[in-house]
């Protein structure tokens, strides 16, 4: 596909930047927190919607997410072809060292010209807060079950791309331990989980201590997200996460251990 002039209107009043970024990200499958921005700087969103639209003219949401999703399909590719359980990944010229979630977004975004008017470490930004608003719509999924009208939809092709790198993905039914709570504690949950804040751990508490663990805890995908001191590792099948400090890398604050690599 052939790149577009470089450049947004020049009129900076002009009804293009009344819609931003946010407002032509796909929605189905994903919950983004209330008044979330992927980018602080006016440039690099005006930048990024205006690279989508050349894939995208009309901005509509099948077309925004067969866009993205064609960048993370890609990127699964190259996860496929170079992934080992060491998480290392062969280049080009025989070496082989670790990479980061960036530079496979970068490198997937090479194989789609109409990416290149936009400055480096954009795509892997928007990315990861794309997979943010998944991992939340998954979770919320497992509090109170698919919402009645997403039951009979599929999900499109960047949230299956993203399931498919994260190894994830939502549920019909909410699980037993949010089940049997009242519908208004339901709404606390998801509430506060949406806000990415705490939620109460005496509503779960059974009264069963051979659960606790000096050395660990059971976190959601949220406080995954939120938190920068410690390392996750395992991955088990209701979307919590066993947190474990590794005191050997302490000072080492990214997710490299999560579920993708950052920088």
């Amino acid at each position: 596909m052939p790149v577009r002039t470089p450049g947004p209107p020049n009129d900076p009043l002009s009804e293009w930047y009344a819609t931003t970024l946010e407002d032509v990200l796909p929605r189905r499958g994903f919950v983004y927190p209330e008044g979330h921005k992927v980018f602080r700087a006016r440039q690099d969103w005006v930048l990024v919607k205006w690279a989508i639209e050349a894939a995208a003219p009309d901005l509509e949401e099948d077309e925004v997410d067969n866009a993205l999703a064609a960048i993370m399909n890609d990127a699964n590719a190259i996860m496929k072809h170079y992934y080992g359980s060491s998480r290392a990944f062969a280049n080009l010229d025989g070496q082989t060292r670790n990479t980061t979630f960036s530079n496979i977004i970068e490198t997937a975004c090479g194989e789609h010209e109409w990416t290149a008017i936009v400055p480096i470490g954009r795509f892997p930004r928007l990315m990861k807060e794309l997979f943010r608003a998944r991992a939340l719509y998954n979770e919320l999924s497992h509090i109170r079950g698919l919402p009645e009208e997403d039951k009979y939809k599929q999900d499109g092709k960047l949230a299956k791309a993203i399931d498919e790198w994260v190894g994830t993905q939502p549920v019909v039914e909410p699980d037993e331990r949010y089940a049997r709570l009242g519908q208004h504690l339901i709404d606390y949950i998801v509430d506060k989980t949406t806000k990415g804040e705490d939620v109460d751990s005496d509503l779960f508490d059974d009264g069963d201590s051979e659960n606790d663990d000096d050395q660990g805890r059971w976190i959601s995908w949220t406080e995954l997200w939120h938190s920068k001191d410690s390392k996750y590792t395992r991955w088990v099948h209701n979307n919590y996460f066993w947190s474990k400090k590794d005191k050997e890398d302490e000072d080492d604050d990214d997710m490299t251990n999560a579920l993708l690599l950052t920088n």
